[in-house]
């Protein structure tokens, strides 16, 4: 019963020292700290403090025995006022909620407009945004990718080629890959990916670019490797109609019988 009474004082709010000192009060009547801690099973320094809790709460009185001060429990019904104080605020905070509201929605549909957008830089750029891209494609949402196959792609995969190799891409997806004579294609396992080559006499390029949903990320790897990854409904559809553009004057790739992971990279 102690144990459920307990529980309902912390419900209206009071912390389990408080309610302990509380409790203590109410048995002993007008009292002093050291006796009411002594009740409660508290130390005199933290019975001060949940003395101070209580006074917030207009649960406790004092009164004066000679030099002493002597600390009062207030009847149970001034938990009442709790209640009605914590109705009062609610209703402020709702009447300012209100009056924020507008504005704060104005606000919130102008940030849905805005692309939002995240870079990364370094060697790592890469990896870290294909992987993204990889886990977060898991649920079955189709992803396409563009790149060019060259000296600065493979300078950038070499780093990375331990974790490539162990990461296989289950979703699904188009690639469309630019590859400079002298180069061939990396090797990924992805066995749901349909695969096209660009002339690259025509259509030389250096980068990255990959298509998700509302997703899309674009990778520079001529120097310092640094992409974005950029989130914005219009923008991305304009980038898929540019892929769908490069896929439909694409080539389809055959896969070589030696394609695997022993050749992941070109020889030196």
């Amino acid at each position: 019963m102690m144990d459920d009474l307990k529980h309902a004082l912390g419900e209206l709010g009071l912390a389990p020292k408080e309610t302990e000192v509380y409790l203590a009060m109410l048995e002993l009547g007008p009292a002093s700290v050291q006796d009411i801690g002594k009740r409660a099973g508290v130390n005199r320094s933290t019975t001060y403090v949940m003395l101070e809790g209580l006074k917030k709460h207009g649960l406790i009185s004092t009164s004066e025995k000679g030099k002493k001060i002597l600390f009062i429990g207030e009847a149970p019904e001034r938990l009442q006022q709790i209640i009605a104080d914590q109705y009062r605020k609610i209703r402020q905070k709702d009447h300012v909620l209100e009056q924020a509201l507008p504005q704060l929605m104005a606000i919130y549909k102008t940030s849905k407009e805005k692309p939002r957008v995240r870079f990364f830089d370094g060697a790592n750029a890469l990896h870290d945004i294909r992987r993204e891209f990889a886990e977060s494609s898991r649920g079955g949402e189709e992803c396409d990718e563009i790149f060019s196959v060259d000296e600065h792609l493979i300078e950038t995969v070499k780093i990375t080629a331990e974790d490539r190799r162990k990461t296989v891409y289950k979703g699904k997806g188009r690639t469309v890959a630019c590859i400079k004579p002298g180069f061939t294609m990396p090797y990924v396992q992805a066995p749901n990916t349909q695969r096209r080559i660009l002339d690259y006499g025509k259509f030389p390029f250096i980068g990255d670019m990959g298509l998700k949903g509302s997703q899309a990320y674009l990778i520079s790897l001529k120097a310092t490797t640094s992409g974005i990854i950029i989130e914005h409904e219009e923008i991305v559809q304009f980038l898929h109609v540019l892929f769908d553009i490069a896929w439909s004057v694409a080539k389809p790739w055959e896969e070589p019988e030696d394609w695997g992971p022993e050749n992941y990279l070109p020889k030196d």
